[in-house]
């Protein structure tokens, strides 16, 4: 494998491993804060403190982040190889693209900022021959 410092060369992560990272982190933070504190009280936090959009598309982005979590953990249960690796890239690009369709473009910016945050300040060990 290959380990990539995201604040240092973030544009070197393919979009898959960035997406991933980021639909996993915001669904399980979601989850955890949702928990504690409500699921109004979070999303006005996340609004407030992260994403700066409206509150409706705030909650698109947990809730798509929490069913692809949830897809990605039902592939991940299936043995570990090429196929899986291609169906767990396939759902979380899916993904993506709804976001991006659901989102107002000044919105779908706010995103990209938020992932680039999110995914930007880790390692990722990448496997060689991607």
């Amino acid at each position: 494998s290959v380990t990539v410092n995201g604040r240092e060369h973030f544009s070197l992560i393919p979009e898959g491993f960035v997406w991933e990272y980021y639909f996993r982190v915001r669904a399980r933070v979601a989850a955890a804060a949702i928990a504690d504190y409500g699921r109004a009280a979070y999303l006005q936090t996340l609004q407030t403190d992260r994403l700066s959009i409206p509150l409706r598309e705030v909650e698109q982005v947990i809730d798509v982040s929490t069913e692809t979590l949830h897809e990605m953990d039902v592939l991940r249960a299936r043995p570990d190889d090429e196929a899986q690796r291609l169906a767990i890239a396939s759902v979380v690009m899916a993904a993506r693209t709804r976001l991006l369709r659901t989102v107002s473009p000044a919105s779908w910016k706010a995103v990209l900022a938020d992932v680039r945050l999110t995914a930007g300040g880790t390692v990722f060990d990448l496997p060689t021959g991607i």
